[in-house]
């Protein structure tokens, strides 16, 4: 049993975007990005939310980390039928389903369902961390950043998308790139974990194992985030920065701190001088589809 999930996740990393996966991600998606348009206060669109929930919560970071890695363009991706079939097919569900009753579902905390797609959701985001990973070392195996750098996009580059349209509202925003949030240190994390045990450790030969354990541990992290309502990552970088805090201040590193106009949280909103500003940083609204 435990070496047909590992053969399975392998093959998800290396090979296959399975629609046990890739479904269940399409529907916590979309009930995401819904959800951030409700709170927005912001009308339904059927066209706009179409097109935008597949790059700012379903499939945006995933078609980032490809870019970067193959030269691919963004649009590229809406071409291939499954992931707009699947794209499609949920909208309409989870939009127009009868008495609006999949996104009731979906948006009910600790239902069945939900929880299924949460753990789907997050097998899909380390199976991709792998695959990332992978496909930096064999593109680029003299850039030893590239693979921590795909996987903090695969997290956190969907983020860019609900920046900039923010801007284009005349809202106030603050990007991932400037406010740092939780989705960067649980890319930066993962892919690191992944990439040192993968690849260098014993020379890779423990890669599966890694995966399948990097999976399930994210699989119940997700989960009890996802039932308790907190971000395991929200505070996870303090203590390293700390530290360098205090290895600038004691060595005198670099030009002396100045005041900034934005005061960051942790979870990558700020608060500016002119009053709130937007939080692009939303934990659980990453995309993954590297593969």
């Amino acid at each position: 049993m435990l070496k047909g999930a590992i053969d399975a996740l392998t093959k998800i990393a290396d090979e296959d975007y399975p629609a046990i996966i890739h479904i269940p991600h399409n529907f916590i998606s979309m009930t995401n990005y819904r959800e951030w348009r409700e709170e927005e206060g912001q009308p339904r669109q059927w066209l706009f939310d179409l097109v935008m929930s597949f790059f700012s919560h379903s499939q945006g970071s995933g078609a980032m980390c490809t870019s970067l890695i193959s030269g691919k363009t963004l649009e590229s991706f809406g071409i291939r039928p499954d992931y707009s079939h699947y794209h499609f097919i949920v909208y309409l569900l989870t939009y127009w389903s009868p008495r609006d009753i999949v996104y009731r579902i979906m948006s009910t905390p600790r239902h069945p369902l939900r929880l299924f797609c949460i753990v789907a959701d997050a097998l899909d985001g380390v199976t991709t961390v792998g695959a990332v990973v992978d496909s930096a070392v064999k593109a680029q195996p003299g850039n030893k950043l590239l693979p921590v750098l795909g996987c903090i996009i695969l997290y956190a580059g969907s983020q860019i998308f609900r920046h900039l349209d923010y801007l284009r509202r005349g809202v106030p925003s603050v990007s991932f790139l400037a406010c740092v949030s939780s989705d960067v240190t649980r890319g930066a994390l993962l892919g690191s974990l992944y990439w040192c045990f993968g690849h260098i450790f014993h020379r890779g030969r423990q890669r599966s194992r890694v995966l399948v354990i990097l999976c399930l541990i994210e699989s119940v992290v997700e989960l009890l985030e996802d039932i308790y309502d907190f971000d395991a990552y929200e505070r996870l970088h303090l203590p390293g920065l700390a530290v360098l805090q205090c290895l600038r201040k004691v060595f005198s590193l670099g030009p002396p701190p100045q005041q900034l106009k934005l005061d960051s949280c942790s979870n990558g909103c700020s608060k500016g001088t002119d009053g709130p500003i937007a939080c692009t940083g939303v934990s659980g609204s990453r995309s993954t589809d590297t593969q």
